[in-house]
């Protein structure tokens, strides 16, 4: 039997959670931060949180600053660092002291 009481959140659809990286230098290699979180979807509160509005209405700030705060751990850009670096040495960059994004490119200064 459902309890539609219980003071939950659900995400109905689409259920998409878009986020934009940016290229860093990590470590004289390549990792990402995140700019920017945006979810799409409708956040619909159930038994107590339907009542609380600001409850469901602040899901969204949150998701977003916890995703952000996992992408600024050092364990985080040093698993995209090691994701990066078979790539950037397939093309003989064994280092890099700057990172951009020109147009749809990856730019990786030596």
């Amino acid at each position: 039997m459902k309890d539609s009481r219980a003071p939950d959140i659900e995400w109905r659809a689409p259920q998409i959670l878009r986020f934009t990286l940016k290229p860093i230098t990590y470590q004289r290699s390549v990792s990402f931060e995140v700019t920017e979180v945006e979810m799409i979807g409708k956040l619909e509160g159930g038994g107590l949180a339907k009542v609380i509005k600001n409850l469901t209405a602040n899901v969204g700030g949150m998701v977003s600053k916890d995703l952000k705060r996992v992408f600024a751990s050092d364990v985080t850009k040093r698993l995209l660092n090691d994701a990066m670096r078979p790539l950037l040495k397939s093309k003989n960059t064994v280092s890099a002291n700057s990172v951009s994004l020109a147009s749809t490119s990856l730019r990786v200064c030596k």
